[in-house]
Formats: structure tokens, sequence, C-alpha cells
């Protein structure tokens, strides 16, 4: 669906402003390349293997860096698992098949950034690939999953609760690493998901070869950085992504490689704000009278006047004709979506505006200065400065931090969630063997694992054909000096919270069901 504010025949437009709503290309705007180009190189972590089809006839691929970017995440495992992985309102628990996953997040998103992005004459492509990887990296249990897995990491998992942390507890004090969804989204994609053939190196090597523009797009939509204590201000420790890639320039928040990054960022706000507060009304969070009521006081302020006029004639909205105050509509049916796609459009209109006065004002800057674009010194799209002023959206994500974030039901499906994860952990870290093969076969496989394990599975790699893994090397039980070496390995331990960062929701409670429940129907997964 394609929000819009305007009738097309009254397209807005900007002053002294040429690229508004147009096919012309903004100075700004990313530039593409043909994947299989040697210049392309530049822009991505390997070089590739030209892909041509002859004999069958004469042709190559022709796909640019960026489509490549958004075939390789669209058919990735972990795209199609955002399927089955909550984005705030747990559709497993409320039974409700409307409200929106981890994967409709992700197309909503890539919709709104695209309406933004091609209106102000930018790379919509870059764009769409931007936000189809945005949230690989998510935990089951949408941002609950993500927070507790990184509470673990510090030992601050029972807060509050005089018990042993999970840390403490198995002396994880070898864990050098955090967790947080924009990054492990990066890890996904050159460390976990797929392989890729390296030209030069001759060899297959870990990863999709996303460019870089989209990685550090994918990196940027949210926070680099810390806002809490107790490590307030540090780089969350992904070394194997900083190091490789210094073109993430971690001194900025903001990406300064391409403004449709920027924007990305800016989308999931938009979307995440207006679609939290749509999906509470359609799975009955017992909010809707709190909604309507707080929506309605703040239209009828007399210092929202300007919203007040816009939406005074709509048809989704209830005039009083006693007092002339508005409100959404009881009687109309999908009242409140309709409300909630008029504000969507309404702050992608707002959001280009903005966006090209910046863009246009940086440019003429820069050419004055007879300076580069790139990289960019500002922000010129993120929330803060395009809709950090707006009344409305600030309104918005206050009501949703009140009433949908701090929801009781949300409450007690978060609860619920860190026992499951908890409890997941608890049972990898005591007996390993619990981890499926694959898991355990992509630890043995690592180089990187401490020199105690790596002797025990060389000896093994000479007696054994094909692949070696730790469960037949070590036997049917771990001892407890191996158990020790293990729990010391932060190789170990992270391919532990890869594993569990990518459970869908139900694959999470049926493997806890599985480790501590014998109910047969869940071998079924074996």
């Amino acid at each position: 669906m394609m929000y819009t504010l305007y009738d097309e025949k009254q397209k807005p437009t900007v002053k002294n402003h040429s690229y508004t709503l147009s096919n012309e290309k903004h100075e700004l705007a990313a530039k593409d390349k043909l994947y299989t180009d040697s210049n392309a190189k530049e822009d991505l972590l390997y070089s590739n293997p030209e892909k041509n089809y002859r004999p069958l006839f004469e042709g190559h691929d022709q796909r640019t860096v960026f489509q490549h970017d958004c075939d390789a995440i669209l058919y990735s495992k972990s795209f199609r698992r955002l399927m089955r992985k909550t984005q705030v309102t747990y559709p497993g628990t409320t039974k409700n098949e409307h409200t929106r996953t981890r994967l409709t997040h992700t197309l909503e998103v890539m919709q709104v950034a695209r309406a933004i992005t091609q209106a102000v004459g930018l790379n919509s492509t870059l764009s769409d690939a931007i936000s189809l990887g945005h949230d690989l990296g998510h935990t089951p249990f949408g941002h609950e999953g993500e927070q507790f897995l990184d509470k673990v990491c510090s030992g601050s998992e029972n807060e509050g609760v005089a018990v042993t942390s999970l840390r403490d507890k198995y002396d994880l004090k070898s864990i050098n690493f955090d967790f947080k969804h924009n990054y492990q989204s990066v890890r996904v994609l050159v460390e976990w998901e797929g392989s890729h053939y390296d030209e030069d190196e001759k060899c297959s090597v870990p990863g999709l070869n996303i460019s870089k523009q989209t990685l550090e797009g994918i990196l940027k939509h949210s926070k680099i950085r810390r806002k809490t204590e107790p490590r307030k201000g540090d780089l969350y420790r992904y070394p194997e992504i900083i190091k490789k890639n210094e073109f993430f320039s971690t001194d900025k928040n903001f990406a300064v490689w391409s403004v449709e990054a920027q924007i990305v960022g800016l989308a999931d706000e938009i979307a995440q704000v207006c679609h939290d507060l749509d999906d509470a009304i359609a799975a009955e969070y017992r909010v809707k009278k709190q909604l309507y009521s707080e929506i309605a006081a703040f239209l009828n302020n007399p210092i929202h006047r300007k919203y007040y006029e816009a939406l005074e004639n709509q048809t989704f909205m209830y005039k009083n004709p006693c007092d002339n105050r508005i409100s959404i509509h009881k009687d109309v049916r999908e009242a409140f979506h309709q409300f909630i796609s008029w504000v969507i459009g309404y702050l992608i209109y707002i959001s280009q505006t903005k966006i090209l006065e910046k863009m246009d004002d940086y440019r003429d800057r820069k050419d004055a200065e007879s300076s580069q674009y790139f990289p960019l010194t500002e922000e010129l799209a993120g929330e803060t400065v395009t809709l950090g002023d707006d009344e409305l959206f600030m309104f918005l994500k206050k009501i949703e931090n009140k009433y949908i974030i701090n929801n009781i039901r949300i409450n007690r499906e978060n609860g619920k969630a860190d026992f499951i994860l908890k409890s997941i952990i608890e049972a990898y870290l005591n007996n390993p063997n619990q981890l499926p093969d694959s898991v355990l076969g992509r630890y043995s496989a690592d180089r990187r694992i401490i020199p105690e394990i790596k002797k025990i599975l060389d000896e093994e790699r000479k007696d054994t054909v094909g692949n070696v893994n730790i469960r037949y090397a070590f036997g049917k039980e771990f001892d407890s000096e191996t158990l020790k070496l293990l729990r010391s390995d932060p190789v170990f331990l992270r391919y532990i919270w890869d594993y569990i960062a990518s459970m869908t929701d139900q694959y999470a409670l049926n493997e806890y069901k599985m480790l501590y429940l014998s109910d047969p129907a869940y071998n079924d997964a074996f």
C-alpha cells in the first residue's frame, strides 16, 4: 500500500529544489555498479567470479551490486525465519495472525524507505537491500530476547534479584563479546549465513559477499553505542566485524557512505511506532480506550491546531456537533488502522521535504568548499534531525512506550522469554552434546578455538574420514575438565549465542520443551 497525503494532480513541491518526486537522481544518490565489474571490488568484501551463461546463450549476470545484495538477503535462510520472529506483540500467544512479525515489519520498513528515497532522487535499490537485511540478527521474542542475551554476557540478567548469574555459576569470565541485533545482523551476513567463492583467494569463504554500503546501513539503522551503564559509550564488542570493516567509520553513529542508509533507520522508527499501535488494537491488548482518549486529547489541544484542521473532515474521524471535539470514529470499521495509515503518509511527506532540503543545502555547501560529498560529515536523514521536532511523531512514541511496550501482556511474555532463553543456555552449558551437529560442526571447524581443544580435534582428524565434530571426538559425556575448557572458550560461547539468536519464537519454545519435557511430539524435530 502506498501512503499519500495528496492527490496525484497536486504533488507537493519544495521551493528551489529540483529533485522532488522525480526520476532524476540527486548528486548524493549512491552509485551502483555491475556486480561482476572489476571496480565492484571496491564495494565488496571479496572478489567474485564472473557469472556467464555460455554455452547456453551469450550473456552474463547483469545485476548491479545492490541488486545482488537484495537477492542474496531475500533468498537466505535467516530472512525466511523472520516470518516466525516476534516484532512486539507475540503473534504466537495472541492467536491473531494479522499482527506483524519481524518479516512483515521488514517489508513495511522497505516500503516506507523506498517511498522517501525515490521522492528525493536517491537509490531505492540500496535502501531496499538495507531494509531487507536490517533485522536478520534479531532474536526470538523481540527486543526482550536481544537484551537478555546481552545481559547474560555481563552477568546482569538477574538484576535486583539475589540469584547467581549464569556468568558466575558457570565461570563464564571468558565471554569477551556483547549482543546487539544490528551488529548480529552484520555478523550473520559475513560470518554465519552461506558461503561465497573468493576469486582472489581461490577458495570458499563465509558470508554472502554483501556490499559495504549495505552492511554499514544495516549496522547503523540502530544505535551503535550504548545508552545505559555500566558500559555507557563503549562500542559493542564484535571484533570480527569492526576490524574487518574500517569502512564502517565507527566514530560516527550515523551512516557516512549513503543517505539511503540514514533513511532506512528513519523508516524503521516510523514503521515501528505506527504499526505497534496498530497491532495493539488488532491484537486486543485492552488499551483501545486509553489510546483513543490520549489521541483525542492531543488533537483537541489548541496548540496542536494544525493536526486538528488536517483531520477534522477525515471519514475515520468523528466530530462532536456539540463542542466540535474530534476523535477516532468508534463506529467506523478499521478506523484506527485508517488513522495510522494517514499518520504514516504524513510522516513520509514531512520526511521527504526535510531530507531534500538538508541534502540540497549540504550539496551546495560542499560544492562551494570544493569538497567531496562522501564520507558524509553530518546526519541528513536520521530520526532526530528529521522528526525530532514533530509533535505528532513524538507523541505517538510516548504512548507506544506507555501503553504497548509497558503492556501487561508484553511484560508477562517478556518474563517467559527470559525464563525460556535462560533455561536453554543452561542446558547447553551443562551438556554441550545437546547442541545439534550443525552448531558443533561449525565450532569444530573453526580455527580460532582454544589450543587445548584444537589439539584433541587435530588428533581426531588424523584417524577420521570427513568432518570432525567434538560430539564424536570427546564421547558421550564431557568430563569436568573438558567442560571447563569449553566454557572458557569465547568461540564456543559465541556459537551458542549465534544459534539461539537464529531461533524463531516457536523453535525456541520447542527447544525448551525437548530439553526439559518428555513430550514425544517434539521429537519429530529430529
